[in-house]
């Protein structure tokens, strides 16, 4: 079956930032503790002094509410920042129940159709684009003939549009970006990292978008030349028609070699960029 290189379920969080969580994270637990001990002796204190005071005249007094704001503000401050990570510091967890399903069915179906171990994926990768954002890659299946950049969508309904359209429609009155076009970004993105990298220039690079929604439908006129699918079984099927009876343009050794380059920018400029997002947490706990 396929090899699942990187699954999208694998945390994108790079090592270093897995150590720094750990370093605050007790650091945090001895504040907290001798901030606990500190807030426990000021309320005996403050219990003590209201009881010898003010209980013979009063039914209460400004001290608990004094107490109770001491306490709020302290405990607050005690949450402290947080590790960002990049994945999750961009990523719209509405539908994340409904996603995780079908992500499952996307992986599901991918080492069932593709039942060849020479084809290899890369799921969730980011790629450097800038300094503070990275350029996020659903699926990259690599054969030894092509490379497969997938665009995933989880758009209910009918979808139209023409292919070189701006914006498609969706669900009556809604717009979305034309998913095609915004991947043919990804695609070149690949082709430029990859170009010097791959030994015989033959092989192609392809811009595949698959919508996972079941009650979904591309009308779409001119998409009979595009890899455009609203069925994820005819897109892995094309996919595994493009490799089949083939001789490989590419040995598996150039194969993995192209796999471990990309794998090693998606961690790197992760990095860069946790850092920058994370800089002045780091600075507070000298973790920079």
């Amino acid at each position: 079956m396929a090899i699942i290189v990187k699954d999208k379920k694998s945390d994108n969080q790079t090592e270093y930032f897995t150590k720094v969580d750990l370093q605050i994270s007790k650091r945090r637990k001895v504040r907290k503790a001798l901030l606990g001990a500190i807030l426990i002796l000021f309320s005996l204190l403050f219990g003590l002094d209201y009881y010898y005071r003010y209980t013979p005249y009063y039914s209460y007094s400004l001290y608990g509410v004094s107490l109770f704001i001491l306490l709020l503000v302290v405990a607050v401050w005690i949450m402290g920042p947080k590790v960002y990570k990049y994945h999750s510091y961009h990523k719209n967890i509405e539908f994340k129940v409904r996603e995780d399903k079908l992500d499952k069915r996307f992986k599901a179906n991918l080492l069932d159709i593709l039942g060849n171990n020479k084809f290899k994926v890369l799921n969730n990768i980011y790629l450097p684009c800038s300094d503070k954002y990275l350029q996020q890659i659903d699926s990259i299946i690599f054969g030894l003939n092509h490379i497969y950049v997938i665009k995933l969508m989880k758009a209910p309904g009918i979808i139209g549009g023409m292919v070189n359209m701006e914006y498609w429609n969706f669900a009556k009155d809604k717009k979305l970006f034309n998913p095609y076009k915004s991947n043919q970004g990804n695609v070149e993105a690949v082709e430029e990292l990859l170009y010097n990298i791959i030994s015989d220039k033959k092989i192609r690079i392809y811009n595949v978008v698959v919508n996972l929604e079941l009650n979904s439908n591309f009308n779409l006129p001119d998409k009979g030349r595009f890899p455009i699918f609203d069925n994820l079984y005819d897109a892995l099927y094309w996919i595994k028609g493009k490799e089949q009876g083939r001789q490989g343009i590419i040995s598996e050794e150039e194969q993995q070699n192209l796999i471990d380059y990309l794998l090693e920018l998606h961690f790197k400029s992760l990095l860069a960029v946790e850092q920058n997002l994370n800089n002045q947490v780091l600075r507070k706990y000298d973790l920079l």
